[in-house]
């Protein structure tokens, strides 16, 4: 089993915020994940989801969402698991060209 788990800080205008995120990968079979806010695109073979980190790009084959909540932010991916990768939410422009818009 591999277990991932995302700390995501950042700081907005002097407040901090901590999310939590978990990944779980049992076998390259099922992977279960928390934190998902919504599931953008689903295909047999590309799952795009946001989560509380940023978005979620689940490669494979024979991919099927056996549980998905988005009240509690749980969901199960089973079939063939081939990679994920995150990309990163965009910050657009520096803190002092947010500031001085």
């Amino acid at each position: 089993m591999f277990r991932l788990r995302l700390i995501y800080l950042y700081e907005v205008f002097f407040m901090s915020e901590t999310l939590m995120h978990d990944i779980v990968i049992e076998n390259r079979q099922k992977l279960t994940a928390t934190g998902i806010e919504n599931v953008d695109s689903y295909e047999d073979d590309c799952i795009i989801a946001q989560s509380e980190c940023g978005e979620i790009v689940i490669k494979g084959h024979d991919l099927k969402i056996s549980r998905l909540s988005v009240e509690t932010g749980d969901m199960t991916v089973d079939g063939g698991i081939d990679s994920v990768s995150y990309n990163a939410p965009k910050v657009s422009g520096s803190f002092l060209s947010r500031v001085f818009r």
